[in-house]
């Protein structure tokens, strides 16, 4: 490697760190705010989208800020007022930049893979006690917006094609995939008293 190209591979290499690192703290983030916040409590991209409106505007005035910053270190013999703007555009795009990639990271990869947990615990439950710890976790980790019961086999996915029984439950939870279908559950009910848990906070 010449010497020309080490300078360039080593900020490569700081930079997928510095991404790296930043995925790992919205994860570990994310996993405690919903070990936290109480069941059926907004998500945090449920918090930034009540916020969505104003992040154009803080965008806008920190890049009105590092503007003004530029210009006056160039024209002001006071360097600090220039310092201070800069400081003020940074802090502005980090109210900005850290509530939509927490929001994106948990829309495209928390979700994702809590879901699939979820969906594996209702899923696989084998026992009425089993049920029941699932149908807890599936109220409290998502928000649940429907129990419908599937009474024609064809509307089961293939991955549930194999149930049997009068009582296949279908567990939609109001969040969605990236792609915009909601996350969804089926199972043959053990036990229907078990259900109830999953409407008790609803």
């Amino acid at each position: 490697m010449s010497a020309s190209q080490q300078p360039h591979t080593g900020r490569r290499l700081r930079s997928l760190w510095i991404l790296g690192l930043s995925l790992v703290v919205a994860l570990v983030s994310l996993f405690v705010f919903d070990l936290v916040r109480p069941s059926r409590a907004p998500s945090v991209g449920m918090l930034v989208s009540r916020a969505w409106l104003h992040l154009p505007l803080l965008a806008l005035l920190s890049l009105a800020l590092f503007v003004g910053s530029t210009i006056v270190r160039r024209r002001s013999p006071w360097p600090s007022i220039a310092k201070g703007l800069r400081r003020a555009a940074l802090g502005l795009g980090l109210l900005v930049a850290v509530p939509v990639h927490m929001m994106m990271v948990e829309a495209c990869v928390y979700e994702p893979i809590k879901f699939s947990y979820l969906i594996y615990r209702v899923e696989s439950a084998s026992t009425v006690q089993e049920e029941r710890a699932a149908f807890l976790l599936a109220g409290k980790w998502g928000r649940v917006w429907e129990l419908n019961r599937v009474e024609k086999r064809e509307h089961l996915p293939p991955r549930a094609r194999h149930l049997q029984g009068d009582w296949i439950l279908e567990v939609e939870w109001l969040e969605s995939w990236p792609a915009g279908s909601p996350y969804r559950a089926y199972r043959r009910v053990l036990d229907e008293q078990n259900m109830k848990v999953i409407g008790e906070d609803r």
